[in-house]
């Protein structure tokens, strides 16, 4: 019974389920509940630019002085243009197949809009050619990155600082660490606690959408729905367990018992940063340094 209590993944479904339901009974006026979800995804973006900023500058300056810097930086890049490479194909391939959205109306078309807001803004502009892509990584204004949130910037910031502090003497470089890894250990604590309101947070946002735009509108767009699960588990059950199996030594049935709760909290949010921390999490889970 405590288990099943403690489950948060678990605890986030049926707080889907209760959503749909509302939303359907009480139709815009499940609008009420949305500030239940805007105080959830705020309360994870006030948490998720410092965690991501401290982490990534302590990781790199512990692994900075390590003469694997460089190879690790090297793979970490080719391997994230890769899946994004795959990612993409499968998209495509699966677009030009089952042709999405066909049937969707405006009110549709609305909905998919609605439900994509949440996810993180750090991306290039569509019409960014490569080396404005490149150029755009690096941050003019580290200050300006971490207030607003682009989390990209923020990383290669991070890693050039950290990577910086690894190379101070012993003494002054454990003193830093250990202060960043301080300060790493509260914000986790922090993301512990906000998680406890998931469930309250996904409800509202679940709610609101099914009353705005309704059940019937919802089933519309559920041919895109059902296509982004299907890219989501050829990605999610070959590239990324392949990955794990060849390149590491976290077992297969501890990687997807581990990220039951990032795929839950990713759908139901729609937002990479509410995800983010609940994914470092997961890789606390495995063992993952």
């Amino acid at each position: 019974m405590k288990k099943f209590l403690k489950n948060l993944g678990l605890w986030i479904i049926i707080a889907m389920i209760i959503g749909i339901v509302v939303g359907v009974f009480m139709g815009p006026e499940a609008s009420m509940f949305k500030p239940l979800g805007d105080l959830f995804i705020q309360l994870i973006k006030m948490l998720v630019v410092p965690l991501v900023a401290v982490s990534i500058i302590s990781g790199a300056a512990a692994l900075g002085e390590t003469r694997s810097a460089g190879l690790v930086g090297g793979i970490s890049i080719a391997y994230m243009m890769l899946t994004t490479l795959v990612a993409i194909i499968v998209a495509l391939l699966l677009a030009v197949t089952f042709e999405p959205g066909s049937n969707v109306d405006a009110a549709g078309i609305a909905a998919i809009n609605e439900a994509g807001q949440g996810v993180a803004t750090s991306a290039a502009p569509e019409s960014a050619g490569f080396w404005d892509t490149v150029i755009g990584m690096i941050p003019e204004n580290p200050i300006a990155a971490l207030a607003t949130g682009n989390i990209l910037q923020i990383i290669i910031f991070g890693l050039f600082l950290g990577f910086g502090i690894s190379t101070l003497a012993s003494e002054r470089r454990k003193k830093v660490v250990n202060g960043l890894n301080t300060i790493l250990e509260a914000l986790i604590w922090c993301i512990g606690k906000v998680m406890l309101v998931a469930p309250f947070g996904v409800f509202g946002l679940i709610a609101d959408a099914t009353g705005t735009f309704g059940f019937d509108v919802l089933l519309q767009v559920a041919n895109v729905l059902w296509l982004d699960l299907i890219a989501v588990l050829i990605i999610g059950l070959g590239l990324y367990p392949l990955t794990v199996f060849l390149f590491s030594r976290v077992k297969l049935k501890d990687y997807f018992r581990a990220m039951v709760k990032p795929q839950v909290v990713s759908f139901s949010t729609a937002s990479s940063l509410a995800t983010l921390p609940v994914n470092m999490e997961a890789c606390d889970e495995m063992g993952i340094s």
